[in-house]
């Protein structure tokens, strides 16, 4: 795939529905959307109610409810969605999706559904689990859990190969932490059965190590598995590569 793409032709009911991380705002990927308009793709990008609530009392079910009004009403409005979680999103997306399949709203003689999900360096978490436990039980130490809150750790850097000025742009809207109830509610679903699946392995990540992002691929359904040489958060620090891989899926 070439890094430089003309603007393709996409049908006007197809969008991209991002689900960020954890102390992450739909902010981040106003760049990223740009050049998916640029390429003729409509996006939209969503914020979690756990990330900066106060008080911190908000999680995976709270998110995944939100996010599921809106995957509702454009699929209602009969749009494919290709669904991107990252990190922490790969949870909200597993959670808020079923049953919203294109192919499962179509035997019920309704339009539009999510075509894809796509795990974005992102949690992949068997029904029953939780973040906590894929940690083993011991959340990373660069997570620092403050009764209810859950706050990055400022002296460490997750993403490295991130231009200098797209980190100044991010940390001049932080949101300052997640709720802990995010890491320590369960997964109630597991979508990846009825709904096709791709995971986008970042091979630099500091926050999520490739190897454990490998062994939750195992658990998705015949899934489309993609690499990238990126840190974290590669639609920051690969955009074009990763738009190359978004605009395939859509298709």
């Amino acid at each position: 795939m070439s890094p430089f793409r003309s603007k393709m032709s996409l049908p006007n009911n197809t969008i991209v529905v991002f689900a960020p991380g954890a102390w992450s705002s739909s902010s981040s990927y106003d760049d990223f959307r740009t050049m998916l308009d640029q390429r003729g793709i409509s996006s939209f990008a969503m914020d979690h109610l756990s990330n900066g609530a106060e008080p911190p009392t908000k999680g995976l079910g709270d998110d995944s409810r939100h996010l599921r009004k809106f995957l509702t009403d454009f699929a209602d409005q009969g749009k494919k969605i290709l669904l991107v979680g990252h990190s922490y999103g790969g949870m909200v997306i597993s959670a808020a999706s079923a049953g919203l399949g294109l192919a499962e709203r179509s035997k019920a003689g309704q339009h539009g559904g999510i075509i894809c999900l796509v795990y974005m360096a992102a949690f992949v978490v068997p029904r029953g689990n939780n973040l906590k436990g894929m940690f083993n039980g011991q959340l990373s130490p660069w997570m620092l859990v403050q009764g209810d809150y859950v706050r990055c750790d400022p002296t460490v850097d997750l993403i490295p190969d991130v231009p200098g000025d797209v980190k100044a742009r991010l940390s001049a809207s932080p949101r300052g932490h997640i709720c802990l109830a995010a890491f320590l509610d369960r997964a109630t679903e597991e979508p990846w059965h009825t709904i096709p699946s791709a995971y986008i392995v970042c091979d630099d990540d500091r926050a999520l190590p490739p190897a454990i992002q490998d062994s939750m691929i195992t658990s998705l359904v015949n899934p489309k598995v993609f690499r990238l040489k990126s840190g974290h958060s590669p639609f920051l620090s690969m955009p074009d590569e990763t738009a190359d891989i978004v605009e395939q899926l859509c298709q």
